[in-house]
């Protein structure tokens, strides 16, 4: 008898939910139920009870009473929802939230059969933070990724795994990453206009390997690519590149030319540049900084380089090093500039010849050789705000060996 009341006390709330929209409840209304490692089934967001946000975590189609926490916080000044570490199991559906910005922290993922985020026709999500927001289809079904009225990246990485992402109206990616791989056509679709003004796009049809017709489409009516961005079309023959020149993803943005490569994508906030076990010479590099919270804050930087030495001192996207000439990058100086670049410091660690990972240098200390003849091969870089975590310290080397 017990358990029928409960039963029915479930279905009344489900009922509420379905016909006001939003979800209110106590402990004593809802039972909670215990999973000690909970992959999420699905995440319903409202406008709550008397206009505040709340978050409901949702079992087996019954909610638990539970809230997220810091897995995915929500500002409803800003309109900001932010995930840190969260992975849901069938994905999030957001409801009633109009335009928000999707602010992703951390590694985010879900695992669907269909819709790994699912925003109704009323919602403009603009994604933006540094995280990774993962999303995959391990039954090949034919499902969209991220599914909302018109999506905006300006930064962070979305991944799919067997999904498609698709907008009602609009897709522009300003920065940040889409890395696309879907099954079927039209990886990536918008039904009125797919924008590229940077960023990284790249797509893949799991499907063309069986059904070779099935190549990878931007399915819209009309697709603009600025200028600045640049298609590659790679040597698979159904895979597609785009990759724009002004992209910065995090605090800090830099691309190093690279014997036998040429100019590598734009890596950032410690990501590697350049290459690890093909010996093969950094010879250029180009360092940015984004608006760091409206800070003043520029970048400048210079490297010694073979048959040269020291270079003079490029800012802000400039090339540092040489281009057509085969020169190797030896050592670099990277320092901060602006009113508030005290409030900051610069991490670097470079790759050498013969050294491998050296200690990290900061703040326009010298990196890497020189008088050794040895060339560099990869570069780390990250900006950090006064009195935060700094790099691991991955290697008893020095930052800077010089050969007298």
């Amino acid at each position: 008898m017990k358990k029928n009341k409960l039963l029915t006390t479930a279905m009344l709330l489900v009922l509420l939910f379905i016909m006001s929209g939003s979800v209110y409840a106590t402990e004593d209304t809802v039972e909670t139920q215990e999973n000690e490692n909970p992959w999420l089934q699905s995440i319903t967001v409202t406008e709550g009870v008397h206009g505040s946000a709340m978050f409901w975590i949702v079992q087996d189609g019954l909610p638990t009473g539970e809230t997220l926490g810091n897995m995915l916080n929500y500002n409803p000044t800003t309109k900001t929802l932010t995930m840190n570490n969260f992975n849901g199991y069938y994905g999030i559906t957001l409801v009633g939230m109009g335009d928000i910005n999707l602010e992703l922290i951390g590694s985010n993922s879900f695992l669907d059969d269909s819709l790994g985020f699912n925003a109704p026709v009323d919602n403009n999500v603009t994604i933006i933070g540094n995280g990774t927001l993962t999303y995959s289809n391990p039954n090949r079904l034919i499902g969209n990724a991220m599914m909302c009225k018109n999506l905006t990246i300006n930064s962070g990485k979305i991944i799919t795994n067997g999904g498609k992402i698709k907008a009602l109206d609009t897709i522009t990616i300003n920065g940040g990453t889409m890395e696309i791989q879907a099954y079927g056509e039209g990886c990536l679709g918008a039904t009125e206009k797919i924008t590229i003004n940077g960023g990284a796009l790249s797509l893949k049809n799991l499907w063309h390997e069986n059904i070779p017709s099935m190549l990878p489409t931007l399915a819209t009516s009309d697709l603009y690519i600025n200028p600045k961005s640049k298609v590659i079309h790679a040597p698979d023959g159904y895979s597609l590149d785009i990759i724009g020149d002004d992209v910065i993803t995090g605090n800090i943005a830099y691309r190093t030319h690279v014997e036998n490569v040429g100019w590598q994508a734009w890596k950032n906030e410690g990501n590697m540049s350049g290459t690890e076990g093909f010996s093969y010479r950094l010879e250029g590099i180009e360092l940015k900084v984004a608006d760091v919270q409206s800070a003043d804050v520029g970048i400048r930087y210079r490297t010694h380089v073979q048959n040269i030495g020291w270079q003079d001192w490029m800012a802000n996207g400039k090339m540092s090093g040489t281009e057509g000439k085969s020169y190797r990058l030896e050592a670099i100086e990277i320092e901060l500039t602006g009113t508030d670049a005290a409030k900051y410091d610069v991490y670097y660690q470079v790759h050498a010849q013969n050294f491998g990972w050296l200690g990290w240098a900061k703040n326009g200390e010298s990196s890497g050789t020189a008088g050794y003849g040895y060339r560099l091969e990869g570069v780390k870089i990250a900006l950090v705000e006064k009195g935060g975590i700094s790099p691991q310290q991955a290697t008893d080397l020095e930052p800077f060996y010089q050969n007298k």
